[in-house]
């Protein structure tokens, strides 16, 4: 079984497990978005990196900015989608994958949380740092506000610490990839 294989079959796994086991489904109206800011604009404090990090991603998503989005991940970056598992060992490389073309080609303008679910969180082995597994839905929309029909897709991404920094280090979305290695 080679490493690609590997990788698709844990987060296959991890995946069904994750959104059996918490019904996780954009199609069902009763999930609680986790990540809701309280009356003094804060998270709640155990789950407030995971937060923060995934809406730092989803701004520098929406400016189609691919410098800062690839500033978002840690690496190496994983992303698996479309029956692919894409590895980056660097910012740069993220970087210069990304096309966004595909996205506006769609009538794009924006993607919106439906909801992140901070499904399990603790200590990322001897490193004495956090870590977040956190499944969550977005929809895409266009200039006018309005979804874009068959835009609307689970995923799970899991948010680490390194070097100080949070980030996103790994993502499995069932919005495949509009452009080959592109998270767009």
């Amino acid at each position: 079984m080679t490493v690609k294989n590997i990788y698709k079959t844990a987060a296959s796994l991890l995946l069904l497990a994750t959104f059996n086991a918490y019904g996780a489904s954009s199609e069902r109206g009763d999930l609680v978005d986790d990540c809701v800011k309280n009356s003094n604009g804060e998270y709640p404090h155990d789950i407030a990196p995971a937060c923060e990090a995934t809406d730092v991603f989803l701004e520098a998503f929406n400016a189609v900015d691919e410098k800062a989005l690839s500033e978002t991940l840690n690496y190496p970056h994983v992303r698996i989608s479309g029956g692919n598992v894409h590895v980056w060992q660097k910012p740069e490389d993220y970087a210069s994958d990304q096309n966004k073309s595909s996205l506006k080609a769609i009538g794009w303008k924006e993607s919106r949380w439906d909801y992140r679910n901070v499904i399990q969180s603790g200590m990322d082995g001897d490193t004495g740092e956090m870590k977040y597994h956190v499944s969550l839905s977005f929809t895409r929309y266009d200039e006018q506000g309005n979804n874009i029909p068959g835009q609307t897709f689970d995923s799970f991404y899991i948010v680490t610490k390194q070097d100080g920094n949070w980030g996103i280090a790994a993502r499995s979305s069932m919005a495949g990839s509009l452009q080959g290695r592109s998270g767009f």
